[in-house]
């Protein structure tokens, strides 16, 4: 558990990975008026579904 917790606190999404959170996001889009619910189940720790859901109102973790 300590090594998970090492690594997160190391990992920094690099560009890339910045910019293909924003093409996800610009594709949930067209869900804006619908609740999204939201599963993490990338490789990295957890930011592609913070990105989600600080940026749509209608998300739920």
């Amino acid at each position: 558990m300590e090594f998970a917790k090492e690594w997160s606190n190391r990992f920094v999404p690099i560009p890339a990975r910045v910019s293909l959170n924003d093409l996800i996001l610009s594709h949930l889009d067209a869900s804006k008026n619908r609740p999204l619910h939201v599963l993490g189940l990338d490789i990295d720790p957890g930011y592609l579904a913070e990105h989600i859901l600080m940026r749509n109102e209608n998300a739920i973790y």
